[in-house]
């Protein structure tokens, strides 16, 4: 914080941050951290632009919906057709337990389980 305060900023420079996979969701956060602690790197109305920008390449799912939604002026995410890794989050996960436990009980009902 200290460098963005005190040479960045004074300077006048915009500031980009990019990453990818896990890289990009740590530059996500630390985005939303740097724009929480220094209101000077948010949207000037004036100029219309942003001061700090994010390129998040294959980004793992970091936010909930709002925050996310929050964020799309300053944050910008690019993902292939067939990654995984964007698409990786708990909704998948409850689904497919709840399909497994369906269909161990159903095996256990007929004396098929494993156990």
């Amino acid at each position: 914080q200290p460098l963005v305060e005190n040479l960045l900023i004074p300077s006048g420079y915009d500031i980009k941050i990019v990453g990818h996979s896990l890289g990009a969701g740590c530059a996500t956060i630390l985005a939303i951290i740097l724009r929480s602690f220094l209101p000077t790197l948010q949207a000037n109305e004036s100029e219309g632009k942003e001061r700090l920008k994010v390129w998040a390449f294959a980004s793992p799912p970091v936010l909930d919906l709002d925050s996310a939604r929050a964020c799309e002026s300053f944050v910008t995410t690019v993902v292939n057709n067939v990654d995984i890794i964007p698409r990786a989050n708990i909704s998948p996960l409850v689904v497919t337990t709840r399909l497994l436990r369906t269909v161990n009980k159903r095996l256990k009902e007929k004396n098929l389980d494993m156990s």
